[in-house]
């Protein structure tokens, strides 16, 4: 097999958090570690692309495949009824610039020299928003 994805034990402790599973420790996580088919994920892995960050991503996704999988032989790691969600959240920064147009001949060409101006402003951030755009529930497939 290719050494482009190697699973290890931090990639299991990685899974887990993401599934909201708490591992009661470093002998669990090895545990679980060994009862991974190695090779269906590294195979996932391979699949997916050439990006390290493709291949992590599919290969966390038959980590986690395999560990649900793994739930009658480690009772208690997966709670009952949680469910999988993606939320989608947008974030609105606000920042705030006084702009001096001193050659305009109108208020309409003052702002829109000024919103030109902004445009190559480095503005830093001193408020922000954040929304749920979309919430979707996963089903398991």
């Amino acid at each position: 097999m290719s050494n482009a994805f190697e699973v290890t034990p931090d990639d299991v402790r990685n899974v887990a958090h993401r599934m909201g599973i708490k591992i009661s420790g470093d002998d669990q996580c090895r545990e679980i570690f060994n009862a991974l088919t190695h090779v269906l994920i590294e195979c996932a892995a391979l699949k997916a692309g050439n990006t390290l960050g493709d291949q992590t991503d599919a290969a966390y996704n038959e980590i986690e495949r395999q560990i649900k999988e793994l739930k009658t032989s480690f009772p208690g790691l997966i709670p009952e009824g949680h469910k999988k969600f993606t939320v989608h959240v947008c974030r609105t920064g606000y920042s705030h610039h006084e702009f001096l147009i001193d050659d305009a001949n109108t208020k309409e060409e003052a702002e829109k020299k000024a919103l030109e101006k902004a445009g190559n402003h480095s503005f830093s951030e001193n408020d922000a928003d954040y929304y749920i755009q979309n919430t979707q529930e996963i089903t398991p497939q």
